[in-house]
This record gives C-alpha cells, sequence and structure tokens, in this order.
C-alpha cells in the first residue's frame, strides 16, 4: 500500500475499517483506457498539477508526518505515475515553498526563461523615456 494511503487510514484508526484489496481484473480492464486518458495530458497541465500537489501536500507535512525529502518523493512518484516526467520549477516558487536544495527537487536553470527581471531596460524601466517620475 503506497505511504500516502498508510497514513491516510492511520487517521482513520477509529473507524471500524477493513482493508479491501481491488479485484486485479479491474485493473487489467481499466489499464488501456486510463492509458489513453493520461497520453492526453499536455505537459503545462502536468507541470502546474505538480506544484498544486506539492503546495497542498507541503502544507500537510505535519499531520502526514513527512520530511521535505519525503514530500518531493511522493510527489515525484505521483507525477510519474500520471505519465508525466518530473517537471522543472522556477527557484523562486521553491523558495516560496521552502523546497530549494530538497534532493529530488528539479529547478529550472536561470536562462531558461527570458525576460524575467529588469534586464536590459536600462534606467527608466524600459518606457520609451516615460518612466514613473520622469
Amino acid at each position: 500500500m503506497p505511504f500516502l494511503q498508510a497514513n491516510f487510514l492511520q487517521e482513520l484508526k477509529d473507524l471500524p475499517l477493513d482493508e479491501h484489496q481491488m479485484d486485479p481484473r479491474f485493473y487489467q480492464q481499466s489499464a488501456p483506457a486510463m492509458s489513453r486518458a493520461l497520453k492526453t495530458i499536455s505537459r503545462d497541465t502536468g507541470e502546474k498539477a505538480y506544484q498544486a500537489w506539492l503546495g497542498y501536500y507541503n502544507g500537510q507535512l505535519k499531520r502526514l508526518r513527512w520530511r521535505k525529502e519525503d514530500l518531493v518523493a511522493a510527489g515525484n512518484e505521483w507525477i510519474g505515475l500520471v505519465g508525466q516526467p518530473v517537471p522543472e520549477m522556477e527557484a523562486k516558487t521553491l523558495g516560496k515553498m521552502g523546497l530549494r536544495g530538497v534532493e529530488g527537487i528539479r529547478e529550472r536553470s536561470k536562462g531558461g526563461m527570458g525576460g524575467e527581471g529588469r534586464g536590459n531596460q536600462g534606467k527608466r524601466g524600459g518606457r520609451g523615456g516615460r518612466g514613473r517620475g520622469g
């Protein structure tokens, strides 16, 4: 049982629940349709879903008894299950999430995205001489 499910079931330990195994035929019958559906997910959608997944579970670390490394490992496993490669994320985003430098995280290089920051806009903010206050 994946550890995310195990942690969830641990939170429900006071309820009279029995573990139920899924019939293996279900997986055999649904695998082709799932595979086709997963192939329709764009890379951009996959990246956004991965970032949202990390963001949500990052706020649940204490409840899940995870470290940041556990979060990234689970996120990387999850994105692989939906047929996507582990995406790179902006350093700024990773910093806000407290995930910079965590093993398994992929940080986008600064040269990868053009037009960030001030660049070569000059002293007047690139407004053709009509910058603020001037």
